[in-house]
């Protein structure tokens, strides 16, 4: 009697996956053929510039949330998951300003630290960038809450679209033409979103009760306080190749690193991004299910047929990087290829790892979770420090790639270890 409703859930999934994924792949495909362009109309300091300003856009995007956003996948009431969303916009808002005061006082300084003389005018920018993007994120929450894939993924696709547009036609005539194409694809996507995202017939102004935000902030107080500093050490460590290269190192070296994140790690984690958001969905539906066995299989069927299936690509791309990069983007961004053969191995357990982290969430192991990112990012660190007293980028991206891969194998088997505790105590 069983047989049907798995069959039916894991098709479910599989749809699901492919209505992201497709989107995915459109949004992915467009940057990717504009790159050549983009190569030879930015030039690598350009790039460098681009790649801090995101960098700081993307963590402090997840701070001023306080990560309320992630609590609207959690909940099974429509009216909760709005409210939530509305929280986290709130508390962006005001944070955003506050981002704006903080920069008006002390843009030359911040630009000076970043030896980027050209950041100080952009940094004006960047509150709103912080703004706009978590904006986008609670939207994509909210929509995934709903099971609302088909709009995701067509986001996606918006967001491509004008921003690659907008990054060449600016080309060759503003230096911070990148910076201006990712605003410009967020605000198409979130616009999108905020046209297909009614509130409900109430109205938005009944998500603003002054009482209902304090209800909230102390029903998912563990949002901010374990997910927002686990989340924040995540997303500082995948961003800390980009900022501590800048400091050892040089804005080549930096444009260079950025290219091979933005044609090789970008489309993987928006790839990932896809799944997880599917992944969470259904682990949540197995885990409450009569046979809690099924979260644990389902678990093992996403790890290893991502690990199997991936596998050829990875190795394709670790032999052939350097030359794909040099034929497609010129003799001088060859460098860019080398920098991502490097990451191959970090890249390959990442995309896993990636799918399935939501498991914490979903298991409640928030604060191991925040411990083990503790440990992750000292380790990082220090292995870009070593290559970096010794004036070897290179070296520097090894170690940073072993770490990384250490680790994330250390979360597959951790991730494994407590849904079968989990499903040990239910049966």
């Amino acid at each position: 009697m069983r047989t049907g409703p798995v069959k039916n859930r894991e098709i479910g999934f599989t749809k699901s996956v492919i209505t992201l994924m497709t989107g995915a792949g459109v949004a992915q495909l467009i940057p990717l053929l504009v790159s050549p362009i983009l190569t030879r109309l930015y030039t690598p300091e350009e790039f460098a510039l681009y790649a801090i300003f995101m960098s700081l856009t993307a963590i402090l995007g997840i701070l001023v949330t306080g990560r309320f956003e992630m609590a609207a996948l959690i909940t099974n009431s429509d009216v909760e998951a709005i409210s939530v969303s509305v929280l986290a916009a709130v508390l962006s808002f005001s944070l955003s300003i506050v981002l704006l005061i903080v920069i008006s006082i002390w843009a030359e300084s911040i630009a000076t630290f970043f030896k980027q003389p050209n950041l100080e005018w952009l940094l004006i920018f960047l509150p709103f960038s912080v703004f706009i993007t978590s904006i986008n994120q609670i939207l994509i929450n909210l929509s995934n809450s709903r099971k609302n894939f088909f709009l995701m993924s067509k986001a996606k696709v918006i967001q491509s679209v004008s921003g690659s547009f907008t990054s060449v036609s600016l080309g060759g005539f503003v230096y911070y033409g990148l910076v201006l194409g990712q605003l410009v694809g967020v605000i198409f996507s979130s616009l999108l979103f905020l046209m297909n995202t009614a509130p409900s017939r109430r109205g938005i102004g009944h998500y603003l009760s002054v009482k209902s935000f304090f209800f909230y902030v102390k029903k998912y107080n563990v949002f901010p306080k374990i997910s927002l500093p686990h989340a924040i050490l995540t997303k500082a460590s995948s961003e800390l190749p980009i900022l501590m290269i800048n400091y050892f190192f040089n804005s080549l070296s930096v444009g260079s690193y950025s290219l091979a994140n933005r044609v090789l790690v970008t489309p993987l984690s928006i790839i990932t991004s896809s799944f997880s958001q599917v992944f969470i969905q259904r682990l949540l539906v197995l885990k409450n299910s009569k046979n809690k066995n099924d979260a644990l299989k389902f678990y093992h069927k996403i790890v290893f047929s991502t690990l199997i299936v991936s596998l050829p690509f990875f190795i394709f791309a670790f032999i052939l990087m350097p030359y794909i990069f040099e034929f497609v983007f010129g003799a001088a961004w060859r460098v860019a290829g080398e920098y991502s053969q490097l990451l191959i191995p970090m890249l390959y357990f990442r995309f896993v790892g990636s799918i399935v982290s939501t498991s914490v969430i979903v298991f409640k192991q928030q604060k191991r979770a925040l411990l083990l990112e503790i440990i992750s990012v000292i380790g990082r660190f220090l292995s870009l420090v070593i290559g970096g007293w010794l004036g070897d980028i290179y070296l520097s991206l090894l170690l940073f790639s072993i770490t990384s891969t250490i680790v994330t194998v250390y979360r597959l088997f951790w991730y494994n270890s407590f849904i079968k505790r989990e499903v040990s105590i239910a049966i």
